[in-house]
């Protein structure tokens, strides 16, 4: 139904009857939202929409320093892989660590250029389609965003996500996210310790070098 109006509209606005393209976007017709509200907003969603087999505690840390993203990729990501994938060998099990990092890194390469960038998206044709359709339409068909609640819409999408593209069961909750949390807060002391403990031994070595010069 939706259809045949769009090319009815077309069809009356432009007498060159060439097939209409609407850029379904929400554009500048939502409520605004940033990767700093995502980044807030995914602390509520992880404990709403949890993941059977999920590997690690999902979690967003923004960084605009290349350097240290990498450093962060290296330390956070592929050096926790590599032990792991040792550990799993060493019990007869199969590694598959480091080839999802690999995966989500090259995910990350991949999509880097249109997440670090802002982008603008004009849909001015919707919004016109919008005002052509009659109040059954409406109903049926709402593209109206303006009142778009961000955070149900992301529940749902994840959740919809989860169940219908992952096919993840759940028939009651889950106790992987409390474990992965786990898991992640003490990755996260350990790495402050080795970092405590380098920066100890690299300020030694300065100390020492400096006396020995200076003697």
């Amino acid at each position: 139904m939706m259809s045949s109006k769009s090319d009815i509209y077309e069809s009356e606005h432009d007498n060159s009857k060439k097939i209409g393209i609407y850029n379904c976007a929400i554009g500048d017709r939502a409520p605004s939202f940033t990767w700093g509200d995502f980044a807030n907003f995914q602390k509520k969603l992880v404990k709403e929409v949890t993941f059977n087999n999920a590997v690690r505690y999902p979690a967003l840390t923004l960084r605009s320093n290349w350097t240290m993203h990498k450093l962060s990729m290296i330390f956070q990501h592929f050096l926790p892989a590599f032990i792991g994938d040792g550990v799993l060998s060493i019990i007869g099990k199969k590694p598959f660590l480091n080839k999802a990092y690999e995966q989500i890194n090259a995910m990350q390469t991949a999509l880097s250029f249109f997440t670090t960038h802002e982008w603008t998206f004009r849909t001015e044709k919707l919004e016109e389609l919008s005002e052509f359709l009659d109040e059954n339409d409406r109903r049926e068909f709402d593209i109206d965003v303006s009142s778009l609640i961000w955070d149900d819409f992301l529940v749902h999408y994840v959740r919809g996500l989860r169940d219908h593209v992952l096919k993840e069961e759940h028939k009651g909750e889950s106790t992987r996210i409390r474990t992965l949390y786990l898991i992640n807060q003490a990755q996260t002391c350990l790495l402050a310790c080795g970092a405590l403990v380098a920066f100890k031994e690299v300020r030694w070595l300065a100390e020492s070098l400096d006396g020995y010069f200076c003697a």
